[in-house]
């Protein structure tokens, strides 16, 4: 089987959000790839006003990728929709706060889903 390049995964990804209504407010997509599922995440980079860069970290199996890659836009889009109320500030962070922060992606991750 032939594994997807990375130029294709971004064009996918680009081709994925001109779907969603956020797409106005991603200014550039940057995609980065990890060896284990666990590792996929969406970070916002750039965080002043105005649209956004995110990076999308997706695992290297090619599997389920464009379900994948739609979900992870689903938490920017949550972070980004004034009627979400994401705040940063309010995430736990840090080994302190470990099982809070276990709890609290996991009920983002189903409201996700």
């Amino acid at each position: 089987m032939t594994r997807v390049s990375l130029q294709t995964k971004l064009k996918l990804a680009r081709d994925i959000l001109e779907t969603l209504p956020i797409a106005s407010l991603i200014r550039d997509i940057y995609v980065k790839e990890v060896d284990s599922p666990w590792s996929e995440e969406v970070t916002r980079l750039r965080k002043k006003p105005g649209p956004v860069d995110v990076k999308l970290t997706l695992w290297k199996n090619d599997m389920f990728l464009y379900g994948r890659i739609y979900r992870l836009f689903l938490y920017i889009s949550d972070a980004l929709d004034p009627d979400f109320l994401y705040d940063p500030a309010l995430t736990p962070h840090g080994v302190a706060e470990p099982k809070a922060r276990e709890t609290y992606n996991h009920i983002w991750g189903i409201y996700v889903d």
